[in-house]
């Protein structure tokens, strides 16, 4: 294998890796929405459970 087509396959090497981490910090972003998703819906419901608030105005 000459020098140049060492090189070469580095930075194929190179780029798969960078590809392959990028997939992975993708599906880590998508879990870390969803997660939020979530949570965002138990935090509707809790404060959809909460009593009115009291405007202070005697009924």
């Amino acid at each position: 294998m000459t020098p140049l087509q060492k090189q070469i396959e580095d930075i194929k090497d190179a780029l798969a890796s960078i590809e392959a981490n990028g997939e992975r910090r993708v599906g880590e972003a998508e879990r870390l929405l969803a997660w939020l998703a979530a949570l965002e819906k138990e935090l509707a419901r809790f404060i959809g459970a909460l009593p009115a608030p009291n405007d202070g105005r005697a009924g």
